[in-house]
């Protein structure tokens, strides 16, 4: 009889140590899961930042190469259909 509880209380503990591990090793998959969809959701801010950084920097691009071939028709060194076409080219 004393065997028995022995046996049942062992049983019990190896139950119990096992549950422990298990949770453990679940929240830690659960809290890398967690990370990796923070870095994911980092590195689509990133590349949203660098997206927007770009269209800037080829908005000013645009708008300087507009003010350009309006300074040379403005000075008189593009005529009407020159600056035209060249505005189209730059537009496209």
């Amino acid at each position: 009889m004393i065997q028995t509880y022995i046996v049942l209380i062992l049983s019990s503990i190896i139950f119990v140590t096992v549950i422990i591990i298990a949770g453990k090793a679940i929240n830690q998959g659960i809290a890398a899961k967690r990370k990796n969809n923070n870095k994911k959701i980092e590195s689509n801010d990133m590349l949203e930042e660098e997206a927007n950084h770009n269209k800037e920097i080829e908005n000013l691009s645009l708008t300087d190469e507009l003010e350009k071939i309006n300074k040379l028709y403005k000075d008189g060194l593009l005529n009407e259909e020159e600056f035209t076409k060249a505005k189209n080219k730059i537009l496209d």
